[in-house]
Order: C-alpha cells, then structure tokens, then sequence
C-alpha cells in the first residue's frame, strides 16, 4: 500500500486520495532527512538495517557477507547525497526481499511521486479523511471524515499484530462479500458474519462502500 507525504497532490493514480497517518517507527528510511528525525546517530542505512531489522534478515544469497555488507556500505554514503532515493529503495528492496524481514514498510522519495511511504502492514495506515479530487479542488480538496469509531478501533489495535491480522481478513471477507452481492437489489450483509469488525465500525465501513460505488 502506497501513500505520499507531499505538499500537494499527485493526480497520475485517480482521482480519490485518502489522508492517513502512519506510525513510521520500524521503517527502513532511505530519505536521511527524516531518518535522522526518528533514528537520530543511526540514521544511515547500514545503521537502520543494523538496529531496525537485524543483520541476519537481509541477505542476499548471490554474493559472500564481505561483499553484501560492502556494497550495504557503499550505498549508505551515496544516499548522503541524494535527493531522489526511489531508485535505490525500489532496486534494495527487491534485492533484499524486505517485505519477508518483518519490516514495516520503507520511506523514499521519487522523481514524480514526491516522498513515497510504503507499509507491508496495511493495519499500520489509519485512514483519517478522504476526497475526490478534480481540477476545481486541486489545491484545495473538499475531504471528508473517516469514522471516528473505525479510526479508534485502528489505533487500539496497533500494539495487537495478532488482533490487526484477524480485522484485517474480516475487512477482506467483507469487501470480498459485497462484491459479490453488489449487483443485487438488496444487500444481505449481517455483522455477526464478521465478529472482528465492532458494529458501529460495520456499519459505517457498509455506508462508505455504498458511497463509493454511487460515485464510481
């Protein structure tokens, strides 16, 4: 899941854009930025991947550990001086296979995106508002509130990963469901089918669903 932290919004992937916020700690930063905001002395890439992953999760099975910490280190001083890191995070990434280490996501910034912030646990994105935006509101998006409860309910579960994997697949289950009812005239949808999501949170989740597909 992928969502900018920029000025100003970005159009190239539709028109809807949500406002969210993320818990940052235990991402991989490749922005030094704000890496040394929330890493402090650490804040190099070697440093992060030291302390934030562990040195026995990356691994690159193609080339000896002198050689894979060498170029570890060399990419760690290249990022000094670098304003667009999308090209060494995307490539690192894959290389590493960073979404298997456990990490919760990585941070970069891209020639057109601005700066990315990639989460491999989406329950770590609390959606907040959303909007759709066209030319008239471009600067200015009309954005609407997401559930008061839905939002409580996310940041409650954010200590739980056990908790956030079971609302997430009942999240799943029912979006999954309402695809398959959506053609119908009337929905069957009973919250009891999903005992992980808490009523009020259902309810609104079913009315926001109902919204977006009458804009669609």
């Amino acid at each position: 899941m992928v969502f900018f932290i920029y000025e100003e919004l970005y159009l190239g992937y539709g028109p809807y854009v949500v406002k969210a916020e993320v818990n940052i700690a235990g991402f991989l930063m490749f922005d030094y930025e704000m890496s040394k905001k929330i890493y402090g002395g650490n804040y190099s890439l070697i440093n992060q991947i030291r302390n934030v992953i562990g040195p026995d999760k990356v691994i690159d099975p193609s080339i000896d550990e002198t050689r894979q910490w060498e170029d570890i280190k060399r990419l760690s001083q290249e990022l000094e001086k670098m304003t667009w890191t999308s090209d060494i995070a995307m490539s690192f990434s894959r290389r590493y296979n960073l979404d298997k280490t456990g990490l919760n996501g990585i941070i970069y910034t891209g020639r057109s995106d601005g700066r990315c912030c990639v989460t491999y646990k989406q329950m770590l994105v609390i959606p907040i508002a959303h909007a759709k935006i066209h030319g008239g509101n471009y600067k200015n998006p009309v954005w609407e509130k997401c559930s008061t409860q839905g939002v409580e309910h996310l940041r409650a579960m954010q200590q739980d990963e056990q908790k956030m994997e079971r609302f997430s697949e009942a999240r799943k289950g029912l979006l999954k469901e309402f695809g398959r009812q959506k053609n119908s005239r009337q929905f069957d949808l009973d919250p009891k089918m999903f005992p992980e999501i808490p009523e009020g949170v259902f309810d609104q989740m079913i009315q926001h669903i109902c919204g977006i597909m009458k804009m669609l």
